[in-house]
């Protein structure tokens, strides 16, 4: 390392900083398209679970409607 001048070392040393600098950029880019991938999975997780809800809300709502009316209607028969 004597050897080399200081325009040879200080080149070394920036050309050493530029390389870490592209290898970091790659890692962030790469992270930066699973980071899209996992977001599009999980918004789709999200739909169906947001419809999922939806349907089993309807659903309750038919049941009430179906115990009102057997109400209704076995106090219809109780009373004739």
């Amino acid at each position: 390392m004597n050897r080399l001048t200081l325009r040879m070392k200080l080149g070394l040393g920036f050309g050493s900083l530029l390389l870490i600098l592209a290898a970091m950029g790659f890692v962030a880019n790469s992270s930066v398209g699973q980071l899209s991938y996992i977001s599009a999975g999980a918004e789709q997780v999200m739909t169906k679970t947001y419809l999922a809800s939806q349907i089993e809300a309807g659903l309750e709502k038919q049941m009430a409607g179906v115990h009102v009316l057997y109400a209704r209607w076995s106090r219809g028969l109780a009373a004739a």
